[in-house]
């Protein structure tokens, strides 16, 4: 006998439909960066160092440049920026700077105003010409820093610093633990590119619903990628193929929320789907019932159930029917008149397989 097809009872999925995203917000890296800040007043020197204070032999000159005006950092001059509150959500602080020769770095720290230590942000080697660096901003927010720039040169050279801000949230609603996130495009898809550091970050807690296993990250590249969702913790190690890892959820918590280490090793590292929701698939209101010389079996597959491949199998295996669910998960497929029938899926990567007996 052919194996018959599916009819939908309802709306039909196109194939390979998949349910909606679901899993912690901004998963799929969609959510454009946010500028929450300026940073220091005056930072972009524009009414030269008003605000600023050097520490050195003389005060930095400012040189004209197509960026507008620079700080000139020279014979080992540091310069600490006006006092700023960091904002909530803060991720990274951007500084515009270049060394017109070889050899020069700039050390950057956060000087918190209550006091104590100095917080190291970043050591930047620029080159010539400006660039703007990313520095991380880890355990700063709510507090009111400085900034404080310290240059390495080597003998005779300096660093021109055009810019210090705005305060931006590479990645919306995250906490970011280590490094600073780097959203790329990587075809049609947003992908967070890790080089040289390491970068850890915390998913806001958010509601895992029905049937929730997994969490799943897909990684490739180079390095290794730890993730921890509160029951297991999971380390993997990255190839050149995208890969997906799961990392498995306590059974009895209504929420979740995932923590990433990634770690390139001497090469990128690339991360994207941070936290997809895997689900347990199930039946709802399975059964055959007797149509002309047949049978016609209906039932839905949830809680995540739309279009999801489906196939009816005789206890022996025999292949009977197959097709795919509508857009609520509901299938309808025809058998034959008499014998035992199991129905299945294979799932997909954000939905479990399963395996039922069917009725009547």
């Amino acid at each position: 006998m052919p194996i018959a097809l599916a009819v939908a009872i309802g709306a039909a999925a196109p194939a390979g439909a998949a349910p909606a995203v679901s899993g912690p917000p901004n998963a799929l890296l969609n959510e454009a960066p946010a500028t929450l800040a300026p940073g220091p007043s005056n930072g972009a020197f524009a009414a030269g160092l008003e605000g600023w204070t050097a520490l050195g032999r003389e005060d930095p000159p400012l040189v004209g440049t197509a960026r507008g005006p620079a700080a000139r950092l020279l014979r080992n001059t540091t310069l600490i920026s006006p006092p700023f509150a960091v904002p909530a959500g803060a991720q990274a602080l951007a500084v515009t700077a270049r060394a017109p020769g070889v050899g020069a770095a700039l050390e950057v720290r956060a000087r918190p105003v209550e006091g104590g230590a100095d917080v190291p942000l970043g050591a930047l080697e620029p080159g010539n010409p400006f660039r703007t660096f990313q520095v991380g901003l880890p355990g700063l927010a709510g507090r009111t820093v400085r900034i404080v720039l310290d240059p390495v040169e080597a003998l005779g050279r300096a660093i021109d610093v055009a810019a210090v801000g705005p305060v931006t949230a590479p990645l919306p609603g995250w906490d970011v633990l280590q490094g600073v996130p780097q959203p790329a495009r990587r075809g049609r898809r947003q992908a967070l590119v890790v080089r040289e550091d390491p970068l850890e970050l915390a998913s806001p807690r958010f509601a895992r619903g029905a049937g929730a296993r997994f969490l799943l990250v897909a990684v490739r590249g180079s390095g290794r990628v730890r993730l921890d969702a509160g029951a297991r913790r999971v380390t993997a190690v990255a190839g050149g193929a995208w890969r997906d890892v799961r990392v498995p959820l306590p059974r009895r918590a209504s929420s979740a929320r995932l923590g990433i280490l990634a770690s390139p090793d001497g090469g990128t590292l690339e991360l994207r789907d941070l936290g997809l929701v895997v689900r347990a698939t199930g039946e709802a209101g399975l059964r055959a019932r007797r149509a002309g010389r047949g049978r016609a079996v209906t039932g839905r597959l949830v809680p995540a159930g739309a279009g999801l491949a489906v196939e009816l199998r005789t206890v022996r295996g025999r292949p009977v029917a197959r097709g795919r669910t509508d857009a609520r998960g509901g299938f309808r497929l025809r058998a034959p008149a008499a014998g035992a029938l199991v129905l299945s899926t294979a799932g997909d990567r954000t939905r479990l397989p399963g395996r039922w007996r069917v009725r009547g």
